[in-house]
């Protein structure tokens, strides 16, 4: 079991080291009085116990340092660090803000408001500072000793950052800072857009004396336009070549960001300048579109020559007003999808004209086609096809595929009533297969789906058994019962209208996996047996392309009704145990049996 005070000891360890390692970043910033929070590297302690886990002797432990090393430290503060470290760390977080909040209220004229919260700041670092020697202290008691020069180097590294933020506001506390005031003209303030404009104007302090090499930020409603200097007699000048501007009165201000280093306070100086803008107006429609043909766009904005941009998915494509603001385009709708198609355009300023957009919608249209299908017989091996009725048709046709057993083929169908060519290998076997027709899916069809079963008949299949059967039997009555032949199979010679037919014990189905189960061994056999007996008694032979169906129905007025009715039932079974799936019973067996007992010892 973890020794608790084990843990304890560690947890805190942690925290004093995440929380130096997080000092360590802030106070290695470039300016004194803006600090930001940046990824962090794990410091050399942390990254110490992430490589020797062993010495945690916890595994939980192990992670979460892992966990908290890889991330942004000050938004973990609140979850992975507790205690006085944390309470440390979060002390110091807020006197960081102090100094912000203290920076901003400067530059904003506002001295007092930055001068209370300074007289903050400093009562709060005396907190810290005195709350920070023990934790370094804790520090040095828990770490191994080669490591005191890592908290040599914490220690001084904090303690300058303390300093460092108490200097800042005592410096606003104790400065005697000197006012400023900024004098602004401009060439023009009635203008129009697009034209330049010159501003000059002067910096003094609150006793009318110059101030030199000050920096003057030109801003235009609180946007940056350019940064100049103040000459030797605190004079600057800034050339807008061409005002960009589109409010009718618009504010230009020139600003002096002192800093609280310097013995003077901020200043801006502000003019007011009406801008003589022309509202635009943009109109534009577009009409409902055939999916694959374009989209045509016709609008109006006002003033000629001007750029009018237009946006439609990820097609962007630019047209000019004429002389009369008029303008057209044309989207093409291909890459587009079927429906509704968001469009937006937007007019470039021109002149005293301001830019002006608008978004309209434009709705694509898509043909669906209707695909019917008669249900269709199939013969493997075999140039077949699948009627096909397909509505609606244009001039191009429609591309359609279909997906069969054995694959895919495409083809194009210009005609409401076709025939798609199909042939099937000879290597798929009888059944009803599914099959799939995809029309469309391209401009201007959209994609239609139809499934259907087909019955798929496979000529050798059906024809091997039987011919099989046929072989065997003429084979068999051409020799005599002299005993087992050089195959070892007993062979009976029997006159059958000239033709001697021979017998083997089995007929082979086509499937001849089905002869693994010796239930439908038995029943071709007996089925063989039977089919000899009448070739012997009619003599009348199968023909090759008879199947034993239909020799049956050929010879059916030389049998009595009880022959016929025995040998139909006998050959619905071989059928089934031949072609079917099913397992054959001990009981179907017996029944066997038992009809070719009837059959063979029947007396007319």
């Amino acid at each position: 079991m973890v020794n608790v005070r084990s843990i304890a000891i560690a947890l805190t360890m942690v925290a004093i080291l995440l929380t130096s390692a997080y000092l360590t970043r802030l106070i290695t910033q470039p300016s004194p009085h803006v600090y930001t929070v940046t990824s962090t590297t794990p410091a050399p302690l942390v990254q110490y116990y992430v490589n020797q886990p062993s010495l945690l002797n916890n595994t939980q432990l192990t992670s979460l340092i892992k966990a908290i090393a890889k991330t942004n430290l000050a938004p973990v503060i609140e979850g992975a660090i507790t205690g006085e470290a944390g309470n440390t760390l979060l002390s110091l977080l807020e006197l960081r803000q102090y100094n912000e909040s203290m920076t901003k209220a400067f530059l904003n004229g506002n001295l007092t408001g930055a001068r209370l919260i300074a007289l903050n700041g400093v009562n709060e670092a005396s907190s810290i500072y005195n709350s920070l020697i023990p934790l370094l202290a804790k520090l040095i008691s828990i770490l191994p000793p080669e490591y005191g020069q890592y908290i040599e180097s914490y220690n001084k590294s904090l303690v300058d950052y303390l300093i460092r933020l108490n200097e800042s506001f005592l410096r606003v506390l104790n400065t005697n800072y000197t006012g400023t005031r900024i004098i602004i003209h401009v060439n023009a303030t009635n203008v129009v857009p697009g034209e330049g404009l010159v501003v000059t104007g002067r910096l003094i302090n609150a006793l009318g004396e110059p101030i030199v090499n000050a920096s003057i930020a030109v801003m235009i409603n609180d946007t940056l336009i350019n940064v100049t200097k103040t000459s030797l007699g605190g004079w600057f000048n800034l050339t807008i070549s061409s005002l960009r501007v589109y409010g009718h009165v618009v504010d230009l201000t020139a600003v002096f960001n002192s800093s609280i280093y310097s013995t003077y306070l901020p200043a801006r100086g502000i003019v007011n300048i009406t801008v003589n803008t022309l509202n635009s107006t943009i109109i534009a429609e577009a009409k409902p579109t055939l999916w694959g043909s374009p989209i045509i766009i016709m609008g109006f904005v006002n003033g000629s020559g001007r750029v009018v941009s237009i946006k439609a998915g990820s097609i962007r494509i630019n047209t000019t007003t004429d002389e009369l603001g008029f303008f057209n385009a044309s989207i093409p709708t291909s890459p587009l999808r079927p429906g509704v198609v968001n469009i937006t355009l937007y007019a470039e300023p021109k002149g005293p004209y301001a830019p002006v957009s608008l978004s309209i919608n434009a709705t694509i249209i898509a043909l669906s086609p209707s695909v019917k299908v008669k249900a269709p017989t199939l013969v493997t091996g075999m140039p077949t096809g699948i009627a096909v009725e397909l509505t609606p048709l244009n001039a191009t046709g429609v591309n359609v595929t279909l997906v069969t057993p054995s694959g895919n083929e495409s083809f194009i169908l210009s005609r409401s009533h076709e025939v798609i060519p199909v042939k099937l290998p000879l290597t798929l076997g009888s059944g009803v297969y599914k099959f799939t027709i995809v029309a469309g899916g391209r401009p201007p069809y959209a994609q239609s789906i139809l499934y259907f079963n087909a019955l798929v008949i496979n000529p050798i299949q059906l024809t091997a058994p039987l011919i099989l059967a046929l072989t065997i039997l003429l084979m068999y009555n051409r020799r005599s019962i002299s005993g087992p032949s050089e195959h070892g199979v007993n062979e009976v010679k029997v006159p059958v209208s000239g033709v001697e037919v021979k017998q083997l014990p089995l007929l082979i189905p086509y499937d001849s996996s089905r002869l693994n189960d010796p239930n439908v061994r038995i029943i071709v056999t007996q089925f063989s047996k039977a089919l000899r007996h009448i070739i012997n008694k009619t003599g009348n032979a199968p023909n090759p392309s008879e199947t034993p169906r239909e020799y049956l129905s050929r010879v059916r007025g030389l049998l009595s009704s009880g022959e016929y009715l025995t040998v139909s039932e006998l050959l619905g079974i071989y059928e089934e145990a031949v072609y079917s799936s099913r397992v054959i019973s001990q009981g179907v067996v017996k029944r066997v049996e038992e009809l070719l007992r009837g059959l063979i010892n029947h007396e007319d």
